[in-house]
């Protein structure tokens, strides 16, 4: 039985998709299945990756109308063979050596039921912005978890497969949360933690759900943090500012030329400087964003 199995649900991902299974296909381990779930793309994407299947023998395509994220995420859990399931997003790039790096912390940590990695967040044209994800063992990634804030990102884990059956997988009461719900849960049953490494390359882009779904999700991550002080014994801590904003193309464009400064990316934050100041010409803010770019 192989050791690993891959999982990548995919919806409309035809402009991303063959960069993520690329970049799977091209990890220094190699002794995996690959499990891709097609739900009920209306674009290109799964002729795409029928293409894909051809070519390679550890691909799998599973093509079936769309049920959404949480049943997508179950029905390949409930496929895979491995006893590591490395999750995947069907807009993002994992770095070569993304597999082989975390089954060795696995192997010499086998108390881990959940291990993520740092990531470097880009933006929708692939440029880079930032790199993302500051707590690493244990004890701070549940600290972050119970914020709610991302503790693990999502894309980046891998998780024993016995330890997510064993809470019940994913669950539907949390939309747009499923996994800080299912984290928290792991978290209860073995050690969760991240690598210092940066093993992915995650896109951000104005139709993720943290834009999209912004007041849907930060009331689920409210409940799922409410769930797990219900079940450890814990008070109920009093959150009332949302765990995750909405924010507008103006907004978006303005939180990455900052995190691409703070990245040492001069070049992606002048570009969406410049797209602040094409949307908002007359404000202040707008011409102080642009100085703080063009500032030696």
């Amino acid at each position: 039985m192989t050791a690993v199995s891959v999982l990548l649900p995919v919806y409309n991902a035809s402009r991303y998709i063959e960069g993520a299974v690329d970049s799977i296909l091209r990890q220094t381990y190699r002794d995996f299945e690959f499990l891709i779930l097609d739900d009920g793309s209306r674009d290109d994407s799964l002729a795409i990756l029928r293409r894909f299947e051809r070519r390679d023998s550890r691909i799998r395509v599973i093509s079936r109308p769309n049920t959404g994220i949480v049943g997508a995420l179950n029905e390949l859990v409930a496929l895979a063979k491995g006893e590591w399931l490395f999750r995947m997003d069907a807009d993002d790039v994992a770095r070569p050596e993304r597999f082989e790096r975390q089954l060795a912390y696995l192997a010499a940590n086998p108390d881990c039921v959940a291990l993520g990695s740092r990531a470097l967040f880009m933006d929708p044209d692939g440029s880079p912005l930032v790199e993302f994800i500051d707590c690493f063992d244990h004890a701070d990634v549940e600290r972050t978890l119970m914020l709610p804030a991302i503790g693990i990102l999502h894309p980046t884990v891998a998780m024993s497969r016995r330890a997510v059956l064993a809470v019940g997988g994913y669950r539907e009461d949390y939309p747009h949360v499923e996994d800080l719900d299912l984290f928290l849960r792991l978290g209860e049953v073995g050690r969760l933690a991240n690598l210092p490494d940066v093993l992915l390359e995650y896109r951000n882009h104005f139709t993720s759900v943290s834009h999209s779904n912004a007041t849907e999700q930060s009331a689920a991550a409210f409940r799922a943090v409410a769930d797990a002080c219900s079940r450890r014994g814990m008070v109920v801590p009093l959150l009332s500012s949302p765990a995750f904003p909405s924010e507008s193309r103006l907004d978006l464009h303005r939180k990455w030329t900052w995190w691409a400064l703070a990245g040492g990316h001069r070049r992606t934050a002048g570009k969406h400087a410049m797209q602040v100041l094409k949307n908002a010409p007359f404000s202040g803010q707008s011409w102080r964003l642009l100085g703080c770019v063009l500032r030696p």
